[in-house]
């Protein structure tokens, strides 16, 4: 299942929530997303972090990244913009 449908299956009805289908980065824009069918909780915008941690003993050394997508990217500025610094607490 599509990590945005399971997203949305789990929390598309809870009040004030919204999902945003967008990438964290650190500039506004499109990049390529590399998607982990089996495990797409890993699924990443960094190359060299997949290469890197597929070369190392890391928990995620036998990950496959086996497609991926072009995504939105939006920044952490722009999401207090639209909906104010969050309050945790």
């Amino acid at each position: 299942m599509d990590v945005r449908a399971l997203l949305r299956l789990l929390y598309g009805r809870t009040p004030n929530l919204e999902l945003v289908e967008a990438a964290l980065g650190s500039a506004p824009g499109e990049r390529v997303m590399l998607v982990s069918d089996r495990e797409p909780t890993v699924s990443t915008l960094s190359s060299e972090w997949a290469t890197t941690v597929q070369r190392t003993r890391s928990s995620f050394a036998r990950t496959h990244w086996n497609r991926s997508v072009v995504v939105g990217v939006t920044t952490l500025d722009e999401l207090i913009a639209r909906y104010g610094e969050p309050a945790f607490g």
